[in-house]
């Protein structure tokens, strides 16, 4: 089964006043399909929906104000998760769109390079899907 991402969103992110009453949509950043699956499949009865893209030319069709967050995968094609994290950040609209990094190899330096490059908190894969839940809420809680 293949999750993509719709791209004929009309829906508007949730605003400050609204937050509180729904979580939100998150957007996952990976090439491994089970993984993006899990994470939506665990979050749903939390009440987030998940939405996933697994190449940058997917995320470069799609507008990520839509998204309350995205989580992505640093060694997508070819390690290019860095500049998908500043591409993030640049092409919002809003001032500060949360970003989770994630990756099987995170060295202090790739630690470093990951929130230089504008990610809030960062996860080693394999990751438990209750610890990237609390990172995913202590985010958003700031």
């Amino acid at each position: 089964m293949h999750y993509t991402v719709n791209l004929n969103m009309t829906s508007p992110s949730p605003g400050p006043s609204d937050q509180s009453a729904s979580p939100g949509r998150i957007l996952v950043v990976d090439a491994d399909e089970h993984i993006s699956t899990t994470i939506k499949t665990q979050f749903a009865p939390e009440g987030f929906e998940v939405d996933w893209c697994n190449t940058s030319e997917e995320l470069y069709n799609i507008d990520v104000d839509l998204y309350r967050l995205v989580v992505v995968d640093l060694e997508i094609e070819d390690n290019q998760g860095i500049s998908l994290i500043e591409q993030v950040k640049q092409t919002s609209g809003r001032d500060n769109i949360p970003v989770i990094a994630c990756s099987r190899r995170m060295t202090p330096s790739t630690i470093v390079a990951a929130l230089n490059a504008g990610a809030d908190d960062y996860v080693l894969k394999p990751f438990s899907l209750r610890e990237l839940m609390a990172r995913v809420h202590a985010v958003l809680r700031r």
